[in-house]
C-alpha cells in the first residue's frame, strides 16, 4: 500500500498545483505508514501547522510555502476526505491485485462490502457503477474495470467513500494450492 501510494498519491486531484499534489502525497502516505485513521489524515492536509512542518523540512519555502498552504486552508473537509479515501482504496487495492496475480491467480470479482440499499439521504450503496461492476462476477486478472476517471483493474470506482474491494476465486485458489505451485506473494 505505501509502495503504491508514493508512487501515485494525488495524480488524479484537480484544480491544484503540483507543489500541493506533492503535499498531499506525502501527508497520506506519512499519515499510512503512521497508523492514521482517513478523516486523520484528512484533517492533516486541512491543518495549516502540520503543512508548514512537512512542507519546511520539504524544502518549500517562501510564496510557495503561502501559496499551497492557503489552498489547503480552503479544501473543504468534504473534498479533503474524498482525496484521502480514494487514495488510501486506490493503494491498498492495488496491492491485492499484485498479490493475486504474483500467487499465480488469474480470475478475480469485484465485491462491495458494505451495506447495501437506500440511505436516509437518498444514496443507492452500492452505487450503479459498482453495482454493474460487481454484476461482472468472475474476470481475468487484467481485467478493466469502469470508474469515474478512466479504466482500471480494481476499485474504487469513484471518489468519496467506495466500499469495494478485489476478491480471489476460492475454486482457483483451490486448484492452485493443490497442485504445490501457490506461492503467496506479500509484498517487496
Amino acid at each position: 500500500t505505501l509502495s503504491f501510494l508514493e508512487q501515485r498519491a494525488g495524480n488524479l486531484v484537480t484544480h491544484i498545483d503540483d507543489g500541493t499534489v506533492t503535499f498531499i502525497k506525502r501527508i497520506i502516505t506519512a499519515g499510512v505508514r503512521q497508523g492514521l485513521a482517513s478523516p486523520e489524515i484528512a484533517q492533516a492536509i486541512r491543518d495549516g501547522a502540520t503543512a508548514q512542518d512537512v512542507l519546511g523540512t520539504e524544502g518549500f519555502w517562501g510564496q510557495t510555502l503561502e501559496d499551497i498552504m492557503d489552498g489547503l486552508v480552503e479544501m473543504s473537509e468534504t473534498r479533503t476526505n474524498s482525496i484521502v479515501n480514494y487514495e488510501v482504496a486506490w493503494a491498498e487495492n492495488a496491492g491485492k491485485q499484485e498479490e493475486l496475480k504474483r500467487s499465480g491467480l488469474t480470475q478475480k470479482a469485484w465485491v462491495h462490502l458494505g451495506d447495501r440499499g437506500v440511505t436516509e439521504a437518498g444514496n443507492q450503496h452500492p452505487c450503479v457503477l459498482c453495482s454493474a461492476n460487481e454484476a461482472l462476477g468472475w474476470v481475468p486478472i487484467d481485467f478493466q474495470y469502469e470508474t469515474v476517471f478512466e479504466p482500471q483493474a480494481f476499485p474504487p470506482a469513484h471518489p468519496q467513500v467506495d466500499h469495494c474491494t478485489i476478491v480471489f476465486n476460492p475454486e482457483e485458489l483451490g486448484q492452485v494450492v493443490a497442485s504445490g505451485d501457490y506461492a503467496p506473494w506479500v509484498g517487496d
